[in-house]
């Protein structure tokens, strides 16, 4: 996938999901409790996942474990992309609330236009909303 269909993957995926993928202590998780994953987790294929990457950021787990589906995708994106589900989606609700909450949702989508612009990426916020 280019830079562009990855943004697309994962801002889709992340507004869909509407909860983060977080373990029952809070923390977040490539694959998380209930099916969930976070915005590098839904680019991972079940094949590539190996458990020993949670608690590792994305820039450490693209060097330590061969992943072919994040090939060529700019590594900047995808730290931004992490930070997106790590930081937006946990920072003003309690574990069930994600983008229910109004404050996270209005934050996500200003944090989406803005990554949107940083990377020349092509993406209809209005396909969301």
């Amino acid at each position: 996938m280019n830079n562009n269909e990855v943004f697309t993957k994962v801002v889709t995926h992340l507004w869909n999901q509407k909860v983060p993928s977080i373990n029952k202590s809070g923390h977040c998780m490539y694959r998380g409790n209930n099916g969930t994953s976070c915005a590098i987790g839904c680019l991972i294929t079940d094949a590539e996942y190996n458990p020993k990457m949670e608690d590792r950021p994305v820039g450490r787990i693209v060097t330590e474990f061969e992943l072919p589906s994040l090939d060529g995708v700019n590594r900047s994106l995808l730290t931004q992309l992490q930070c997106l589900h790590d930081e937006v989606m946990t920072n003003h609700h309690s574990e069930d609330d994600g983008l229910n909450d109004l404050d996270t949702k209005n934050d996500f989508l200003q944090y989406v236009e803005e990554m949107k612009k940083d990377f020349n990426l092509d993406f209809d916020l209005k396909t969301l909303v």
